[in-house]
């Protein structure tokens, strides 16, 4: 039985189905979270890190067709907030 209920709780479970924008933002993160890293200590350079980001995860098409640009600039200013949070730690 109860192997039965994890199979059955497996073929129902399903992603948790993210926006492009999310997945845009995760990229951002993650991406800038490793330049980190691969930066020599003290590891602060938050811009740098940002910019590799930037120049790695590709920008869907849903932010660009944003007239006003809030989209995007909501999203760099989350993203910088994260990154410079990492950075200070």
């Amino acid at each position: 039985m109860k192997t039965a209920l994890i199979a059955a709780l497996l073929f129902t479970a399903s992603p948790a189905f993210a926006s492009p924008e999310d997945d845009y933002v995760a990229c951002l993160i993650g991406r800038a979270a490793v330049a980190l890293l691969k930066q020599n200590p003290p590891m602060t350079n938050a811009e740098a890190a940002q910019e590799v980001a930037y120049g790695f995860c590709p920008e869907p098409a849903s932010i660009g067709a944003d007239p006003n640009g809030e989209a995007v600039e909501g999203i760099s200013d989350y993203v910088n907030l994260m990154v410079e949070r990492m950075a200070a730690e």
